[in-house]
């Protein structure tokens, strides 16, 4: 009988010997690039006239739009007192929302519902 735990730890360890030699040993990675290769990026900017700022960017199968949409200071998020003690601000008028869905980096079965490593 096996012990899937074990079974998925030696798996680990043989897979990520595996990389390393690759990389050290040949000089390549796992996807068949060479270390000094870099793959093309695409950008575009202001795609949405609309919002004050606007970008598209593309590097291999990773795809990224960026938006922002300025408001007044009274808009601005106010914090929690102990956020405030701790951080020394009052109120951020600046918010980066980022999402990063699961099945972006071959995560399944989670439907995206609650916290994850990137979290």
């Amino acid at each position: 009988h096996w012990d899937s735990a074990k079974l998925s730890e030696a798996f680990s360890n043989v897979s990520s010997e595996m990389v390393r030699d690759l990389i050290f040993d040949e000089n390549i990675r796992v996807d068949g690039r060479g270390l000094s290769d870099i793959r093309p990026i695409s950008c575009q900017a202001n795609l949405h006239d609309p919002l004050h700022g606007s970008a598209l960017f593309q590097r291999g199968q990773t795809q990224v739009m960026c938006t922002v949409a300025l408001d007044s200071l009274h808009s601005a998020m106010k914090l929690d007192p102990m956020t405030v003690i701790t951080g020394g601000l009052k109120e951020k008028n600046f918010l980066l929302h980022y999402e990063f869905p699961s099945y972006a980096i071959g995560e399944v079965g989670r439907g995206g519902a609650g916290a994850n490593r990137r979290e």
